[in-house]
């Protein structure tokens, strides 16, 4: 699915008349956007536009680890 999308991606770019060199980078670019729109854990959190949800999810995960061992000792 990968290597269609890229490809998508790229012909886009040559149509458009984007120089060959640089096709790779578009398409690149383009399916980082792409995860980012329909990834979950690419996407921005509610609570903070700054990070993802995978982001905040291991920062919470951090937090309950340390706070977890605190209660236990």
């Amino acid at each position: 699915m990968l290597e269609k999308e890229k490809t998508i991606y790229r012909n886009q770019a040559r149509e458009s008349g984007k120089p060959e060199k640089i096709l790779d980078k578009i398409a690149e670019g383009k399916l980082e956007k792409f995860y980012q729109e329909v990834c979950l854990m690419e996407q921005p959190s509610s609570r903070t536009r700054d990070i993802t949800l995978k982001e905040l999810l291991e920062e919470l995960v951090t937090k309950l680890e340390k706070h977890s061992h605190q209660k236990i000792r």
